[in-house]
């Protein structure tokens, strides 16, 4: 059940942007919660038959054509590897960011650590002249 699930998500997916309707326009055409849509395309949940009917009309196709998981099936894998590349790179993205920030984290760290200690006032002056050289 749990693939009928996932391949008839993405299939209502792919029509849904072939028609070019986002999400919340496609809710409202059908007169369900855009959420719902959201279960439906991740797999997470499945429509009834009257939402089904209601997403029928909406997006002027046949049950059939929602059924229909040759192009779902066929599209996922390129799909799914596209969406762990943008991840990646992303992530890849993320850490180069912090990673040139790590020195001056470290100091901000530091710094802090000073001031909620009167006797550190000294070890902070240092730190900031060596900043300056």
């Amino acid at each position: 059940m749990n693939e009928i699930r996932t391949y008839f998500g993405r299939n209502l997916k792919r029509i849904r942007k072939l028609k070019g309707l986002p999400q919340e326009l496609l809710a409202e055409k059908a007169g369900i919660e855009r959420r719902q849509i959201t279960r439906i395309e991740t797999g997470k949940s499945f429509p009834s038959f009257r939402t089904l009917d209601s997403l029928c009309s909406a997006l002027d196709v046949s049950p059939s054509e929602l059924f229909d998981f040759s192009e779902a099936a066929a599209a996922a894998p390129q799909a799914e590897i596209k969406d762990n590349e943008m991840i990646f790179n992303s992530v890849k993205s993320k850490l180069e960011e912090y990673k040139t920030s790590l020195p001056k984290l470290k100091f901000i760290h530091s710094a802090v650590l000073c001031l909620e200690d009167k006797s550190y006032i000294n070890k902070l002056q240092n730190m900031l002249d060596g900043m300056l050289i």
